[in-house]
């Protein structure tokens, strides 16, 4: 009897072990790295700007994992071009031409007024061509000054956005290329005063969510779900908690 037992004990711990060699272990499933270099109110360290919340509607709906990765402007960009970052935002459209291996998420995210802002006088009937005499500070890596700053005899470029107020405040500078509503941030919870938000704006570009190629069946299912959000009402609240308070209406 004794020995019955016995035989069939280690008859049911052979079949445990076995059972146990086939089974894989369980990886938690990858999260995706979403880049961004912009400031508050669009993305905070906490991730509760704009951009954070909005990002976290969209991906927590579609039960997407994802984290928020902060990176300089063109680091970010060539991190989702190479696939070592598999997203990256906000971006003006049509990127894709220049970088081969992202796709654009078709449904804007927002609207950005790229703005200049002058001190000590407010510039008013602003324009590219108005300013090629100034002294110009812009932020490495945003595409659409580079491109319309080409031979422009002053241009000084810098990593973050503080460090552009910082050189006008010290009459380093005449003129500061950035966005209203991350701009009026910055002057009105800053030290910075008499600087000035010229009118009207230089461009005004829809911005977007890119995302490696190997994500490019994710990219209708986001855009859908970003539609929705709008159409429900949740993106308009969004925006009056965070950048409504610094300037007008999405």
């Amino acid at each position: 009897m004794y020995f019955g037992r016995t035989v069939k004990t280690r008859f049911y711990i052979f079949v445990i072990v076995l059972c146990i060699g086939f089974v894989r272990p369980v990886h938690p499933e990858t999260r995706l790295k979403i880049n961004t270099s912009i400031k508050p109110p669009f993305s905070t360290k906490s991730q509760t700007g704009f951009f954070d919340l909005l990002i976290k509607e969209v991906f927590t709906r579609l039960d997407i994992p994802f984290e928020i990765v902060r990176l300089p402007a063109e680091r970010a960009m060539i991190n989702v071009n190479t696939g070592e970052s598999d997203g990256e935002l906000p971006r003006i459209g049509g990127l894709s031409e220049r970088y081969g291996n992202i796709v654009q998420v078709p449904e804007k995210l927002l609207d950005y007024s790229f703005v200049a802002f002058s001190q000590p006088e407010k510039i008013t009937g602003v324009s590219f061509a108005e300013i090629r005499s100034r002294r110009i500070g812009m932020i490495i890596g945003w595409k659409i000054y580079e491109k319309n700053l080409v031979n422009f005899p002053e241009v000084v470029t810098v990593a973050h956005p503080g460090q552009l107020f910082a050189l006008m405040d010290l009459n380093r500078i005449d003129i500061a290329l950035y966005e209203r509503y991350a701009g009026q941030y910055i002057l009105q919870t800053g030290k910075f005063k008499g600087i000035h938000e010229c009118d009207p704006p230089l461009a005004v570009k829809s911005m977007y969510l890119y995302l490696n190629e190997k994500h490019k069946d994710k990219v209708p299912l986001i855009a859908r779900m970003l539609k929705r959000i709008k159409e429900e009402g949740g993106y308009q609240d969004l925006f009056d908690r965070t950048i409504g308070l610094y300037g007008r209406g999405p």
